[in-house]
């Protein structure tokens, strides 16, 4: 089922496995749907303390957030929509720096 997060304060949490301490920067892939028109911010927060915001301009498939420390473990991860015309997610990926 696709999240769409169109309004500003609407927000969704998912459950990470982290195998590795370390940095890790994590990317929103932007569905298709009427990037070309609209910016996009949503906030981030891991284990409910705010890391960053995801910023792309109109026509960007995606946003990055870099620098974020993380322990091996389980994490929560929460995106909330900060911007008028929603988030609009496909895909979230955490990478090892």
């Amino acid at each position: 089922k696709a999240m769409h997060q169109r309004e500003a304060g609407e927000w969704a949490s998912y459950s990470i496995i982290v195998a590795e301490s370390g940095k890790y920067s994590v990317r929103l892939n932007r569905r298709e749907y009427r990037r070309d028109l609209w910016p996009m911010r949503g906030l981030l927060l891991i284990d409910g303390i705010y890391v960053g915001d995801f910023v792309a301009e109109k026509t960007e498939p995606d946003a990055t957030i870099s620098g974020l420390q993380l322990s091996a473990g389980e994490h929560c991860f929460t995106v909330i929509s900060a911007c008028t015309y929603g988030v609009w997610p496909q895909s979230y990926e955490f990478m090892k720096q």
